[in-house]
């Protein structure tokens, strides 16, 4: 061993230096660690929207079937049985129109059948006789509504009727149309049906109501009054699957804060809130599942007005 006194010396230099170089590497490395994960992860950009005021519209929203505002029966001049009718229900007629043919079977005279017209223009409601049937002259043979004013019988709760009053706006829709009909509250029932709890109410539509047809199904909304509220995108709320609790992200100082919601009325893509937020709030509106409370974030306003 003495023989090789350099060598050894060498040896014992690189040992300790490689020591120096794995301590140097454990420092680094805990240095780096004491700054947690969450400095070193980078910060997810969320796209966001401010809570904003809005104008909300207090509704009831019901439906029905549409009749004629009026209708007119038609009477034979003389008794008789019907022979056919030359009409069918939900036809256009004109005043003086032949609804319906009647045998007079008059012993004497020569066969002529009597004629029913219709005494205005409209729509053939209902055709209420099979042929064979005897009538009188009081015996209505045909109903006939008027084209011009249409009505709309609808039924509401008597939890909400008192909140309806006569000559409140209406919209109705009708299938197939490509905007909503206006229209007015025109009679409230004060009789509550003791076996369904409603009430009957009465709407005349009068624009657009020569394109419709009695027996037409709609729906409708009374407007009852309008109030203001907050509101966010309907996207920025959640709502886990199995709960009936819903919640939105809020950014407040760079991070992320839950918030349960209580919801209001919808307006449009906008939900109201009653409860859980205040006007000038930052609500997350995409990316919730990137995310969860108490993360630092960055964020960039991204709501459509």
């Amino acid at each position: 061993m003495g023989m090789f006194p350099y060598r050894n010396r060498k040896r014992t230099g690189a040992f300790y230096f490689l020591l120096l170089l794995i301590a140097m590497g454990l420092t680094l490395y805990g240095c780096r660690s004491s700054e947690g994960p969450d400095r070193m992860r980078k910060r997810v950009i969320l796209d966001v929207c401010p809570v904003r005021e809005m104008v909300f519209v207090d509704k009831i929203k019901v439906s029905g079937n549409l009749k004629s505002n009026s209708q007119v029966a038609c009477l034979p001049k003389a008794p008789g049985k019907l022979i056919r009718y030359v009409v069918e229900e939900g036809q256009a007629v004109k005043k003086g129109d032949v609804i319906a043919e009647l045998d007079r079977d008059v012993t004497g005279f020569k066969y002529q059948p009597l004629l029913v017209t219709s005494d205005i223009d409209g729509v053939v409601l209902e055709l209420p006789l099979d042929v064979g049937e005897y009538v009188s002259p009081s015996t209505p043979v045909a109903y006939i509504g008027s084209q011009g004013d249409m009505e709309l019988m609808v039924y509401v709760s008597e939890a909400d009727v008192h909140r309806v009053k006569e000559g409140d706006e209406v919209l109705v829709y009708i299938p197939g149309a490509n905007s909503p009909l206006s229209a007015k509250v025109a009679v409230v029932s004060r009789r509550i049906d003791p076996r369904f709890h409603n009430a009957r109410v009465r709407i005349f539509i009068k624009d657009g109501a020569s394109d419709l047809l009695p027996g037409m199904f709609a729906r409708a909304e009374i407007i009852i009054g309008r109030h203001n509220g907050i509101a966010i995108p309907r996207e920025a709320i959640i709502r886990p699957a199995g709960t009936n609790v819903d919640y939105a992200f809020v950014v407040n100082n760079g991070r992320v804060e839950k918030r349960i919601l209580q919801l209001g009325r919808l307006n449009g893509d906008f939900q109201e809130i009653l409860s859980g937020l205040k006007k000038g709030d930052l609500v997350v509106i995409s990316g919730q599942g990137k995310v969860k409370e108490g993360d630092e974030v960055e964020t960039r306003n991204s709501c459509v007005d």
